[in-house]
């Protein structure tokens, strides 16, 4: 018997041991993977950071800033965000030693002193605020004459608009300048000066780097000189409009307003000193050689491209346009300035407005065109246009006897008629002379213009009563004629320029040899003689260089000159 038949209870126990199932293994939790953040309960350092980011409240903010802490810049900015909504407000004791800190421009960067300036302008806009005396707005006044960044400059891209809109909010927008109403526009001054010698300094540097300033400027400068140009637009719009409000008026003295005018002169005459690079003649490019200039400027058969085969996207070498002449810029704020509070000055004042616009003409004069007749295509609504009305107006004013005598003057070399008190200090006398040679070259070029106006009347009533000959109608009038509105504006204008109150023609003439001609005579025989004083000069290249201009400018006068006997004769 073989031994599994004889134990059977041994195969059957064998048999069971090989079907057994395996253990579900997969009931169990996998316990050896790692735990996610959110399953474990919050550690201190969470909380403690969950603390920390709770918003403070208004007195925490107030000890938090109060010296002797260090100005956080997140809470001062909270502070200001919870000042333009909060009731009730803190006592100004409070906020004026965090406001003493803040503004505080040889301590505090940048910007931390606008979220000072923040602080100010939230808590005086807020309606709950109430109106500060004499005595404390003098003391705000502190924060604005100490919060210059650092190196001294009173302009900074991101800290003039926190600051002026503290100011604008302390003074009520300009209503509430009582006992301030000096400090005020001496402070607005400072503001725009600040912000107009960083803008010289912009043009001088993009012009002196490249000869066009559209090619040697970078964005960055760019977006530099457009803030400076919006800042003194808001600066100046401010100021005109405390000096036009009806109630500020009385308290301005005549003295005060004749330091405005000087200082928007001042402007001028400092933007009209440096170069223009777009006046001066393009350089030749060394790089384009004669020979392939000679080739393709030849009679031969040249293939032109096809505009379907030609790519329409932009060059990526494009230039952008050109920046905008500081001069430009300073003539149109004094423009705007001169035309808001021209019927309040006094005929004086004549003495200092027209050697100004003179100067302004002369910088952006243009070539005129041919006197004629016929209608021509009407310019835009440039510069010069708008000076040469301002100067039309004065000229045909009840002042136009001083205006014209002051125009004899200019019209002879500086020597003649410089007085003293010109010669300042503060300017040299090379600049002085300058500045007087450019004065008689729009001097030249307003009689030149008041002079063609007269011969351009002559010309169309000449015009029209050579056509109203020729023939009639049934009843009597020009049939054949179809006279246009500009055409009898320009034979009748609403100023009589043959008036011979300003010397220009007698009895409609158009032209008095006998008053102006001898008057130019003698200018032009002064400025051919004329010759600079050499000994206020030092080194021969300034010598040299002062020479090369005034003997331009004498040039450019004479020039003038001949177009006006060139008007005549064509006339």
């Amino acid at each position: 018997m073989s031994p599994s038949e004889a134990d059977p209870t041994s195969s059957s126990s064998s048999s069971t041991r090989g079907a057994r199932a395996r253990a579900n293994t997969t009931s169990f939790a996998p316990f050896w993977r790692k735990k996610g953040p959110n399953e474990h309960g919050p550690s201190p350092q969470t909380s403690q950071a969950q603390q920390l980011q709770q918003p403070l409240s208004l007195d925490e903010l107030i000890r938090a800033l109060s010296p002797p802490s260090v100005p956080s810049l997140a809470h001062a900015r909270s502070l200001a965000s919870m000042l333009a909504v909060c009731s009730p407000l803190p006592r100004r004791e409070l906020l004026n030693p965090i406001l003493d800190s803040l503004c505080n421009g040889a301590k505090s960067p940048p910007s931390v002193q606008a979220a000072g300036f923040d602080i100010l302008s939230a808590y005086c806009e807020n309606h709950e605020a109430l109106p500060c005396g004499v005595a404390e707005k003098l003391a705000y006044f502190s924060l604005f004459l100490g919060g210059a960044t650092e190196g001294g400059a009173t302009w900074a891209t991101e800290l003039w608009e926190p600051r002026f809109k503290a100011l604008r909010a302390l003074t009520n927008h300009g209503q509430d300048v009582l006992g301030i109403v000096n400090n005020v526009i001496d402070l607005l001054q400072s503001w725009i000066e600040g912000a107009f010698e960083g803008l010289l300094r912009a043009y001088a540097t993009s012009s002196s780097a490249s000869p066009s300033p559209s090619l040697g400027n970078t964005g960055t400068e760019r977006a530099e000189m457009a803030e400076r140009e919006r800042s003194i637009d808001i600066l100046v719009k401010f100021l005109g409009e405390i000096l036009t409000r009806p109630d500020n008026i009385s308290r301005i003295t005549e003295e005060r307003m004749a330091g405005v005018l000087k200082f928007y002169a001042s402007l001028v005459d400092r933007a009209i000193a440096l170069a223009d690079p777009s006046k001066d003649p393009p350089t030749p490019n060394p790089a384009i050689s004669p020979s392939i200039s000679l080739s393709r400027t030849g009679g031969g058969h040249r293939r032109n491209i096809s505009s379907l085969s030609s790519s329409s996207s932009p060059s990526i070498a494009s230039t952008q346009p050109p920046i905008r002449h500081p001069a430009e810029f300073a003539t149109t704020l004094y423009m705007n300035h001169l035309s808001a509070h021209i019927k309040s000055m006094p005929p004086t004042y004549l003495n200092a407005i027209l050697p100004l616009l003179f100067r302004a003409l002369a910088f952006c004069a243009s070539p005129l065109p041919r006197l004629s007749v016929m209608l021509q295509t009407r310019k835009k609504n440039t510069l010069e246009d708008k000076i040469t009305e301002t100067l039309n107006s004065l000229f045909s004013g009840p002042y136009a006897t001083v205006c014209m005598r002051i125009l004899r003057i200019h019209l002879f070399p500086p020597q003649t008629h410089l007085s003293p008190a010109s010669r300042q200090a503060a300017y040299s006398q090379p600049t002085v002379i300058r500045a007087a040679i450019m004065a008689s070259l729009g001097a030249t070029r307003t009689l030149r213009n008041y002079i063609r106006r007269a011969l351009s009347a002559r010309l169309a009533r000449a015009y029209i009563s050579r056509e109203a000959s020729i023939g009639y109608s049934h009843s009597g009038a020009p049939g054949h004629m179809e006279l246009q509105v500009d055409l009898m504006e320009k034979a009748w204008p609403k100023e009589d320029y043959t008036s011979s109150s300003i010397g220009i023609g007698t009895g409609g003439n158009g032209w008095d040899a006998a008053r102006l001609g001898r008057v130019l005579a003698d200018a032009v025989g002064a400025w051919v003689e004329w010759s600079f004083d050499e000994a206020a000069t030092g080194s021969d290249a300034e010598r040299r260089a002062l020479w090369e201009k005034e003997s331009e400018g004498r040039d450019e006068i004479l020039e003038e000159a001949a177009g006006v006997l060139k008007d005549i004769l064509q006339e």
